[in-house]
């Protein structure tokens, strides 16, 4: 009988720790759910258009590079009037 008792209050315990632990953070929480989803998807918006602007950058670097290094400032540009 006392392993179950101390088994029951050990659970016991560990449920209000939690239920405890959890009425603080939902209390402390420093926005709501849909201000957080919010603050989120603008951040996720801005980084993805930092990503781009950076991807284009380096794109224009490199091509810069090669032309220099192919003695060639036509590459990766488009020849019209050729078949």
């Amino acid at each position: 009988m006392g392993v179950i008792r101390g088994f029951l209050k050990f659970v016991g315990g560990g449920m209000v720790g939690a239920a405890v632990g959890a009425a603080i953070t939902v209390l402390m929480a420093p926005r709501s759910g849909p201000e957080l989803q919010a603050e989120i998807k603008a951040r996720l918006a801005a980084a993805q258009q930092a990503r781009g602007e950076a991807e284009a950058q380096t794109t224009r670097e490199l091509q810069a590079k090669f032309r220099e290094e192919v003695h060639d400032p036509d590459a990766f540009r488009p020849k019209i009037g050729l078949p």
